[in-house]
C-alpha cells in the first residue's frame, strides 16, 4: 500500500530532515480516518469544549502572546481533562511508550502573521513531539531553517522535542487549533534504559 508521508524536494525516503542541523521530522496527512478526526474536531470546535487563558508561553514569555489552553495530561497528574477519552484514536495511532504532557491551544485570529518566539516544549527532556492540526487555515508551524509546516486538519507533524519551532497564528480562520503531544516513543526504550530511566 502506497505510503501516505508527504513527500518534497528535501525529503529522503519517507522522512525530511531539517536542514539546519539534520534532525528528522516526519509529516503525515490524513492521520486518522476521517470519522475519528471529526469527532475531535466537532467537539473541540463546539462551545461545550472549555479552553484556559494562558499569558505563559513558549519558554517563559511575559503574557506579549497570549493563547487559549486545554491540558489533557499533566506530566505530574495524568489524564485531568473530562475529554482525555476524546483522544483515544490519536494515542492508539501515535502508540506512545509513555505519555509526557498533551496539551491543546487555540491561537486566535490576527491582522498580520508574525512567528511567535522559538521555543522548545522540554528542554530537559529528551522526547518526541507531534503537533495534530485540528482545522485547515493559513497559519504554519515554523523551524528556525525557514522551513514551514502548514496547518493542516488531520495532519501529523513529528520532529525532535529538542528542535527550535514557532507558531505562527492564522489571518484567514478566526482561530487556529492543534494538539501539542509530548510522549517517549517505543523504538527509544532502550536508549531509555541505558540512561537509567526505565528499569
Amino acid at each position: 500500500m502506497e505510503s501516505n508521508w508527504k513527500s518534497e524536494e528535501i525529503r529522503r525516503d519517507e522522512y525530511q530532515y531539517d536542514k539546519l542541523d539534520d534532525q528528522v521530522f516526519e509529516i503525515k496527512d490524513d492521520f486518522l480516518p476521517h470519522d475519528e478526526w471529526k469527532c475531535i474536531h466537532d467537539v473541540m470546535m463546539s462551545e461545550e469544549f472549555t479552553w484556559n487563558y494562558n499569558d505563559h508561553n513558549y519558554g517563559g514569555s511575559d503574557g506579549e502572546y497570549p493563547q487559549l489552553t486545554h491540558t489533557f495530561y499533566s506530566p505530574n497528574s495524568g489524564p485531568i481533562s473530562p475529554f482525555s477519552s476524546l483522544l483515544k484514536p490519536l494515542i492508539g495511532q501515535l502508540d506512545p511508550l509513555a505519555l509526557v504532557r498533551i496539551r491543546a491551544n487555540m491561537n486566535w485570529k490576527v491582522d498580520k502573521a508574525t512567528h511567535r518566539p522559538y521555543h522548545v516544549d522540554f528542554g530537559c527532556i529528551d522526547c518526541t513531539t507531534s503537533i495534530y492540526y485540528i482545522n485547515t487555515n493559513n497559519g504554519y508551524t515554523l523551524l528556525e531553517d525557514g522551513t514551514k509546516i502548514e496547518s493542516v486538519a488531520n495532519r501529523l507533524f513529528r520532529f525532535d522535542s529538542q528542535i527550535n519551532h514557532a507558531a505562527v497564528p492564522a489571518t484567514d480562520v478566526t482561530r487556529r487549533v492543534l494538539i501539542n503531544i509530548n510522549y517517549h516513543k517505543k523504538e527509544n526504550r532502550m536508549k531509555m534504559a541505558l540512561n537509567g530511566r526505565i528499569g
